[in-house]
């Protein structure tokens, strides 16, 4: 079997991990020493008599990682049987899996299945015989803060790292470096990770989703560790859509290709069968035919879009008899924009409270800096500004929230955990709403401010007619996950529109000492230093610091 890390481990929600696997898989080619680092001169004390595991156990400890293997069930998952697996027998994919080919760039749409596509090839490595192994990473916009190009190669070089039983020649530079007390050197990871990607004992493949969901800022020196890694003949496998020039221009090689990836008619019609059959009130009047006739008609619209289909499936699923449903086929548009337009509309024909709780999740889901949980989602609904206590009566259920937003929102994970992150159902959607909302975005950046403000401010949770002590119910629970969002980025929500509402929440904030100790303590371990609670209590007195915060 081809040697990925995939133990499961215990790992904080939405950070970056520092975690360490102990079943590393054991590799004859590695040599094991009772010594310290060779060369590293005179080694004295407990240096000296460290074993290559513990070496290796060490660096483990010390490379920071982002949680690849929850993004990897979540795409794998979304395949529906056969799916995709066409892609696998392509005459392009094998002689890049062969080594004929270094490096391969899937180019596509938005929402043509390339996530999809990708899970199957890393699956598909998985399940290799031999000396061969791999690492992987799907890129988000979700967590463009957390996937710097130093975070990304650690990730990668994390997995290659526990397929050994103990520390490998080409990672001794590494351990020397981490052991100096220091962060890892961006440096000192690519070239440790070229090292054993290019081990001769070893097939390694690595395989990273979405180049084009890299933050902007991070793009050109995320640019430049591809570069090398093409330079050194790594086997590549990336996605991307067509919109980054740069990207697309590293596999313009001989020893690379490019291939446009389209879903097939036959991924797109399972994908409709399972959507048809999940909705079990259709049977009472849409007969097979007729349902042939609704996957013929969105498949062909669709052309080759998921996404597209996606939103048709919904709309026709949602509505009330087969007249209906033969208009809507006669009037679906081809194109994802109009689609979306689409989707809003049906979403404003809804009752007009479910209406305005789905533009109520979507202005949050636009402005939010990370992704929320779906309970910090609805406890950020549910907060009555400038409100001191919390009714729990006022909280909605997720499934309502998914359900008025008619596709457009899904819950990332198990839909039941109430950590899985709830968000966009896809990167062009949120780009889509970012568009419509451009003008509303300075309100919603206050209304946003003055919910993270207020909740900090809370003094009771009202539950059942029990009065508890909001600051026991953040600290653990169903309240923890939105104050610790609130706690993190309420500063950088108000500084972008202070005005006498934000002031006055601030002055509240200030005013209450147990709360501003609460909140350091939360803030501390997500950000900053100590020395921010007691600027926020000097801001009482000075105010200006309180902007400048």
């Amino acid at each position: 079997m081809a040697h990925f890390n995939n133990s499961r481990v215990s790992m904080p929600h939405s950070n970056i991990y520092n975690t360490i696997n102990h079943n590393h898989m054991y590799n004859p080619l590695e040599r094991q020493s009772r010594r310290g680092v060779p060369g590293s001169g005179e080694e004295s004390g407990r240096e000296a008599t460290k074993t290559r595991k513990e070496m290796l156990d060490d660096v483990l400890q010390k490379l920071p990682s982002i949680n690849y293997l929850q993004s990897h069930e979540e795409a794998s998952r979304k395949v529906i049987g056969e799916g995709g697996k066409w892609f696998l027998q392509h005459e392009k994919f094998k002689n890049w899996m062969n080594g004929r080919l270094t490096a391969f760039l899937g180019l596509g749409d938005p929402g043509v299945g390339k996530t999809c596509l990708v899970s199957l090839v890393i699956s598909h490595i998985q399940e290799l015989k031999g000396a061969t192994r791999g690492a992987y990473l799907y890129v988000s916009h979700q967590k463009a803060e957390v996937q710097t190009p130093t975070n990304i190669v650690s990730t990668l070089l994390r997995q290659l790292l526990s397929t050994h039983s103990s520390l490998p020649d080409s990672a001794v530079g590494l351990y020397e470096q981490l052991n100096l007390d220091q962060g890892p050197q961006l440096k000192v990871l690519v070239t440790t990770l070229i090292s054993m990607c290019t081990d001769p004992g070893f097939r390694t493949y690595i395989v990273l989703d979405a180049l084009d969901e890299c933050k902007p800022s991070h793009q050109p020196e995320l640019i430049q560790i591809l570069e090398q890694l093409l330079t050194a003949q790594v086997q590549l496998f990336a996605t991307s859509r067509p919109v980054s020039e740069d990207f697309s221009s590293l596999f313009d090689s001989a020893s690379c290709t490019k291939y446009f990836i389209r879903a097939t008619t036959s991924d797109i019609s399972d994908f409709l069968k399972q959507k048809l059959k999940s909705k079990k009130a259709l049977g009472s009047f849409v007969d097979e035919k007729f349902k042939e006739e609704v996957i013929k008609t969105i498949r062909s619209k669709s052309e080759g879009i998921f996404l597209i289909a996606a939103m048709q499936v919904d709309h026709i699923i949602s509505l009330t008899n087969k007249a209906e449903m033969k208009e809507a086929l006669l009037n679906f548009p081809a194109d994802l924009e109009t689609n979306f337009s689409m989707t809003l509309t049906r979403i404003k024909a809804q009752s007009p409270k479910q209406s305005n709780l789905a533009f109520k999740v979507m202005e949050l889901l636009v402005t939010v800096i990370e992704p929320l949980t779906t309970n910090g989602l609805c406890y950020a609904l549910g907060t009555e500004l400038k409100s001191e206590r919390f009714n729990s009566d006022k909280l909605t259920s997720c499934s309502m929230i998914v359900e008025c937003c008619c596709g457009l929102v899904t819950i990332q994970g198990d839909e039941e955990s109430s950590d899985a992150d709830i968000d966009f159902f896809h990167l062009s959607v949120l780009e889509y709403m970012e568009k419509q909302f451009e003008a509303n975005i300075p309100s919603f950046e206050k209304q946003l401010a003055l919910t993270c403000l207020t909740y900090l401010t809370i003094d009771n949770l009202c539950k059942d007619g029990m009065i508890i002590s909001w600051l026991d119910a953040v600290t653990s629970g169903d309240a923890a996950s939105f104050y610790k969002y609130a706690a993190k980025y309420w500063g950088i929500h108000a500084a972008k529109n202070i005005d006498h509402d934000i002031m006055e929440l601030i002055k509240l904030l200030i005013s209450k000492r147990g709360h501003v100790t609460k909140w350091g303590q939360v803030d501390y371990a997500e950000k900053y230093e100590n020395t921010q609670v007691q600027m926020l209590y000097d801001s009482k007195k000075h105010h200006g610091q309180v902007k400048q915060l």
